[in-house]
């Protein structure tokens, strides 16, 4: 967990000192950018989720507002997509 938490708070610092736009497609880029993004998004979900499970051992309401807040998700996530997709096509 230590190391998702220092991840998470260290490759956006990486991303940025190393700065990727300058040379795009070199493979140290790609090696740094796509694992290292996707590693990024894990150790957030692992970190939102313990703290949602911290919240709802302390707060047992914490619960119903996840709901809200997963479906309210669920609807920004259903409107943003096509918008998007139409703006790009």
């Amino acid at each position: 967990m230590a190391f998702l938490i220092g991840w998470f708070l260290g490759w956006p610092l990486l991303i940025y000192a190393y700065d990727p736009i300058t040379a795009p497609y070199d493979p140290l880029t790609l090696l740094i950018v796509v694992p290292g993004g996707a590693l990024w998004l894990v150790a957030g979900g692992f970190g939102c989720d313990t703290l949602a499970k911290m919240a709802i051992e302390r707060w047992p309401i914490a619960k119903t507002i996840l709901k809200i807040l997963t479906v309210l998700a669920l609807l920004l996530t259903e409107l943003v997509i096509p918008l998007v997709a139409a703006f790009f096509s």
